[in-house]
């Protein structure tokens, strides 16, 4: 196995009430294939992939939020009969806010909206055949649909 890469992370704090966070990582992970006389991908490893995030959290308001941005750049996936089928290249948007029901804020509600931009992705690839079948067929297991979730804490 070859890996070969490199990340940049970047997190900053702007003022009391916004931090951020910034990072990438670009990668080129292989394994030797002897037949071929060369390297072959590794199924599931993304070429790149970006993230970021901003939290908003003012001291004063019992309120917050989060606006988080992902990427993740090709992935090959090698499936018995059908080769490499790519994956991967989505890009995700997710949304978040809460609300502190304390002054200590010890009781949180999240209310988080996941894939906001409602976006179709697989994530990896596989073969499957039909009971009684020798016909083999590509199966695509799909990322999580636009999702909203509203969840209650408690940090003790």
């Amino acid at each position: 196995v070859r890996v070969r890469g490199i990340s940049f992370v970047g997190s900053g704090t702007f003022g009391p009430q916004v931090s951020a966070n910034v990072s990438y990582t670009y990668n080129r992970s292989q394994r030797t294939n002897e037949l071929a006389g060369g390297y072959q991908s590794l199924n599931g490893i993304p070429s790149n992939q970006f993230n970021a995030w901003i939290d908003l959290h003012p001291a004063r308001l019992p309120v917050g939020a989060t606006l988080t941005l992902g990427h993740v750049g090709a992935i090959g996936n090698t499936v018995p009969v059908f080769g490499t089928v790519q994956a991967g290249d989505y890009t995700l948007v997710d949304v978040s806010g809460r609300l502190f029901l304390d002054a200590k804020r010890r009781h949180r509600i999240n209310l988080r909206l996941e894939n906001v931009l409602d976006e179709v992705y697989t994530t990896r690839s596989g073969r499957n055949f039909l009971d009684g079948s020798a016909t083999p067929f590509l199966v695509r297991n799909l990322g999580v649909p636009r999702t909203l979730h509203l969840t209650y804490a408690v940090g003790f």
